[in-house]
């Protein structure tokens, strides 16, 4: 009711887009070191040794700014167009990565462990989904 038009209401609306701000700056912050460690683990397979450094303050920013970018120009877009073409284009590139491990890897074993492991989980299941220790 009218509690929500008064101090209390405003300190709640604070503290929530406090709490949204610390959220969204913490993922992007854990996305760009993933990003950033990535790349240099590809740069070291390609090339032996890696022109970029762990840990590189430059770097870091760099990737923030770019996805912070593609963010904001995906959402000025709208629904219809930017985040679906965002999202298409992830889903293509997640199908193109497992389907490079499955055929440039051992399919034989990839496969075998995934059928074993699928088999392990539904035998399991409601046993352990009792377990409360």
């Amino acid at each position: 009711g009218n509690v929500v038009n008064g101090v209390l209401g405003d300190l709640i609306d604070a503290l929530s887009m406090a709490c949204t701000t610390f959220g969204v700056c913490t993922s992007l912050g854990f996305g760009a070191v993933s990003v950033q460690h990535g790349l240099y683990r590809i740069d070291l397979a390609i090339n032996g040794s890696s022109s970029i450094p762990p840990g590189s303050t430059a770097w870091l920013i760099a990737i923030i700014w770019v996805i912070t970018v593609a963010a904001t120009g995906s959402v000025l877009s709208g629904l219809s167009k930017g985040i679906k073409a965002l999202s298409v284009f992830t889903f293509g590139l997640g199908c193109f990565t497992l389907l490079a491990l499955l055929l440039l890897d051992n399919t034989w074993f990839l496969l075998n462990n995934y059928v074993q492991s699928l088999g392990n989980y539904i035998q399991w299941l409601i046993q352990l989904s009792f377990e409360t220790d």
